[in-house]
């Protein structure tokens, strides 16, 4: 992480399953695990300084990322 004196929050990150990432992304190297997505998120805000992203994606992953990774995410969630 950055030695910066400013916080960077990143206010668009998206939690998908893999399955769910969808024809948007097909430009970029595709993850092969949600695990994958979950890892190569925390790696790349860590590379960037960023900490803490506002996270969107479906309710229960949103959930579980939030739950494994504390204080790195802000939950967005959507009424239904």
């Amino acid at each position: 992480m950055t030695t910066d004196p400013f916080e960077i929050i990143d206010v668009h990150l998206h939690a998908w399953p893999v399955e769910g990432i969808g024809a948007c992304f097909a430009s970029h190297v595709p993850a092969t695990s949600d695990e994958q997505v979950f890892k190569s998120t925390l790696a790349q805000m860590d590379k960037l300084g960023i900490s803490q992203g506002v996270l969107s994606g479906p309710d229960d992953v949103t959930a579980e990322w939030c739950r494994r990774a504390p204080g790195r995410f802000i939950a967005l969630w959507y009424p239904l």
